[in-house]
This record gives C-alpha cells, structure tokens and sequence, in this order.
C-alpha cells in the first residue's frame, strides 16, 4: 500500500523575530493583499522552497498563495478589478528574490479539483532586470496550482488565516504523481539541468514515502537509493546551492529523469 501524504504546517503570526531572508517581502507582500482585499482575504500561506527548507538567496523564488472568500450571491465572488489587484502586489518586489504569487477562491482551497480556477497569478522581481506579470484567468485555470496546494496542506507557513491543512483539502496521490510527471517532461526539455533533474529526485521521494520536500533534501536522499547517479545529482546540487542555473539537461540528466518517470508510471 502506499503511504499517505503528508500534512503538518508552521505559522508565522508576526510575532517575534524571524531571520529567513524572504520575511521582509512576505510582510510586504501580506500588507499589499490586506491593503486590496480587506476582509475577504481568506488565508496566505508560503510554500516552495521556503517552505520546504530548500530557500536558496538569489535562486529560489518565494511562492506566496493567497485564498479569498467567495462573495456574496449564490457563491459568486465579488466584482473586483484584479487586474488592478495585482498590479498593486507586483510593485512589492525585492532585489534578491521573484515573487510567485497565486490568488484563488475558498472554493478551490478546500475542495481542490479541476479546472484550477484562479483570480490573478503576479511574478515580481526589482534585480538586475526588472520585471513583472500580472495574469488573470481567461478560463482554462493552473494546473499547477495542484502541486501549490498539494505543498501548502503538507508544510504551508501560514502569514494569515487558519492553518493550512484546516482550510486546504486534501489531493489524491494519483493526482499529484500525474502532475509531477507532466512537470518532469516538461522540464527535462524546456529547463536548465538542475531544475529537471532536482525535480525528479523529489518526484520519486515522494512516490516511494508520500513526502514533499524541498529540492536539495529530495537530491539528497536520491544520492542514497540511486548511486549510479550521483555525478549528475552532485553537479545539480552544486548548481541550486550556488545560485546558478545549468545549461540544459545532458544525457545523464535525462538518463536520470527517464528513470524516474518510468518509476512513476508503475508507483
């Protein structure tokens, strides 16, 4: 039988100090959806690489998603300029490290399921080349959004609302297994190395033990179980603990990614 995913959450209520160096843009961030969103602002919640214990400075991204209530009327949500919505977050940014932001419904949270509907997705980053992105849903949602929610239910840090696994409801395995693999082949051809092939040790850790960790303990554990891959896991590692992106996949990073989708196929 497989075993179950797992859930936990840690919360960040403001109170005390906290030294990860994505608080000052979290706390930005939470006081720009406070400022737009008022008393339909459901829960905020960080996941990704803060969450999971794999934040690298200058590397990773700070994944932020945010749950609004539904509005009044029928569970219709409120009339809202999300576009401006958005634009206002995305002035937020900081110099070290893009922000990742999701804005969905409390519909969605607590009953994950297709079509991964969501309000405004912003990408912000204020580094050497400054950019942004303010996406709103035309319909055909995120599917990614399943994997967010996934890590939000299992190892979310709550800035706002209940804890995680009180407001998110739980996804299938299956589901999460036939996402990951839709992610691995999309990487392995359209990424740099690292990010495919980190992907996939984490992939098949969470395959074999329900877990989802952050991309380094997933290498890291992979160097354990598949040795004969160690060279391409060890160069990957390198690459994300130094903040440098890889060219893309070799042959030995694809060699690595095929066999775990294989492995996924059959789990």
């Amino acid at each position: 039988m497989a075993p179950p995913m797992r859930s936990g959450c840690r919360r960040h209520d403001g109170v005390g100090p906290m030294t990860t160096p994505w608080q000052p843009l979290a706390d930005r961030v939470l006081a720009a959806l406070r400022e737009q969103l008022g008393d339909d602002l459901v829960g905020v919640y960080v996941h990704g690489s803060a969450a999971l214990g794999g934040f690298v400075r200058g590397r990773s991204d700070l994944d932020v998603l945010a749950v609004v209530s539904e509005g009044e009327g029928e569970g219709q949500p409120h009339e809202r300029d999300w576009a401006a919505v958005g634009a206002a977050v995305s002035t937020v940014g900081d110099e070290w490290t893009p922000l990742e932001l999701s804005v969905i419904r409390r519909s969605l949270a607590e009953s994950p399921h297709e079509p991964w509907d969501f309000a405004v997705h912003v990408t912000a980053s204020d580094g050497a080349q400054p950019d942004s992105r303010v996406v709103l849903d035309r319909g055909d949602g995120d599917p990614d959004l399943l994997l967010h929610l996934a890590v939000v239910r299992a190892a979310g840090i709550a800035l706002h609302g209940p804890a995680p696994a009180e407001l998110v409801g739980a996804i299938d395995r299956d589901e999460v297994l036939a996402q990951l693999v839709d992610e691995l082949r999309w990487g392995v051809d359209n990424a740099d190395e690292g990010y495919a092939v980190l992907n996939a040790c984490r992939a098949l850790r969470f395959a074999e033990t329900g877990e989802l960790v952050s991309k380094v303990d997933g290498a890291e554990w992979l160097l354990e179980q598949r040795p004969e891959h160690e060279v391409v896991v060890r160069r990957a590692l390198d690459a994300q603990r130094r903040g440098i992106r890889l060219d893309g996949a070799t042959m030995a990073g694809r060699a690595l990614v095929q066999d775990v989708l294989d492995d996924l196929t059959w789990a």
